[in-house]
């Protein structure tokens, strides 16, 4: 049996729906599409969510009027036509849902209406997204349904879609680490930038602060895609992660313990890490900045992201002092008078939450 698995992509999935919403809405769909458009609807909680956006698009035109010609219907009660919109879409559906049943509509074979009936139901109980996220400044540790345990750094959102058949999450802003239960047979996908990063039972870190999105291994192995909005949908991928000659090192990697990499619509430092500066870079983890010869400016900018405050550097001479140490994020008040004291810096806080560095 073959274990290549497809490629969720969001943008194929939206003009999948399109598509068929354009067949209901012309009412061409046989018992044959009937199969299809379950087994489509089926296929994940992604898929049912973008045809029912792609629904929402008819307005106060009711699925069970769009479908009238297609299912011979008795006469339709006015109410069902009513525009409501807090329960058009409902109302539509559940119609629709009544109307398969009629003994009238049975021309279509039981199976696909069943299918049909089965999908549409799923459409309309799958529970919504869950959302987690983090202020500014907290660090905070979550278990998912699935076991998987994930940290997220300060300022981080993360939307769990989980289904049958994949773990997606998707992670808006921030910097999150994975530590994912191994399940071969459900891969675990995150979404960020534009692209993904692929897994089925391994530790990693995925950071996404907006041009670049980062991702560090730290136990097994991970696939890395790259520019998926333009992707097609002959992308596939193994749960063995075989390389072959078909990866394209600029929007494919396999990515092992202890290796990095950045990408935005192609792939960036792909590289192995040194224990050193790996220990650096998920010195989160612990509540911690790890500084070794970052220039002030670049320390500076770091920091900010477990504070309110706008951090500025008035004095042009110090952008490129370079500063070290190992730092709590906990109390940034307190880092910055330690990095003060050690560099004979001074800070002053304004009234507008901004915190000014000059020399002494």
């Amino acid at each position: 049996m073959s274990n290549i698995s497809k490629l969720p992509n969001i943008s194929i999935i939206n003009e999948e729906a399109a598509k068929w919403i354009v067949l209901l809405d012309a009412q061409e769909l046989s018992e044959d599409s009937l199969k299809e458009l379950a087994q489509w609807m089926q296929q994940s909680p992604l898929h049912r969510e973008k045809i029912t956006k792609q629904a929402e698009l008819w307005g106060a035109m009711d699925a069970l009027q769009e479908l009238s010609a297609l299912f011979p219907l008795p006469a339709v009660e006015p109410s069902l036509h009513k525009n409501n919109n807090s329960n058009n879409k409902n109302n539509g559906v559940l119609g629709l849902l009544a109307a398969l049943f009629r003994p009238r509509v049975l021309l279509f074979s039981f199976a696909p209406l069943a299918a049909l009936f089965f999908s549409l139901v799923m459409l309309f109980s799958t529970p919504a997204a869950m959302v987690l996220t983090t202020k500014v400044g907290e660090i905070s540790k979550h278990t998912l349904s699935d076991g998987t345990q994930v940290l997220m750094n300060t300022d981080s959102e993360l939307v769990i879609e989980f289904s049958a058949t994949a773990r997606i999450v998707k992670l808006t802003k921030g910097e999150v680490n994975f530590n994912v239960v191994k399940n071969p047979k459900i891969p675990f996908i995150v979404y960020a930038g534009e692209g993904i990063v692929w897994a089925v039972g391994t530790e990693f870190v995925v950071r996404n602060l907006g041009e670049f999105v980062d991702v560090i291994v730290t136990e097994g192995q991970v696939k890395v895609f790259s520019d998926t909005k333009k992707s097609t949908d002959d992308l596939h991928i193994s749960t063995d992660f075989p390389i072959d000659s078909k990866l394209n090192e600029l929007t494919e990697a396999l990515v092992s313990a202890n290796e990095s990499l950045s990408f935005d619509n192609v792939i960036h430092n792909y590289q192995s890490e040194a224990t050193e500066n790996l220990h650096k870079k998920i010195a989160w983890k612990e509540g911690a900045i790890i500084l070794n010869g970052e220039t002030l400016s670049q320390a500076m900018k770091e920091i900010m992201r477990y504070t309110d405050k706008k951090i500025i550097i008035t004095d042009p001479s110090l952008n490129q002092l370079t500063v070290g140490g190992r730092y709590k994020t906990k109390n940034i008040d307190e880092l910055l008078s330690t990095i003060a004291e050690v560099w004979q810096l001074d800070v002053q806080y304004t009234l507008d939450d901004k915190i000014l560095i000059s020399s002494i």
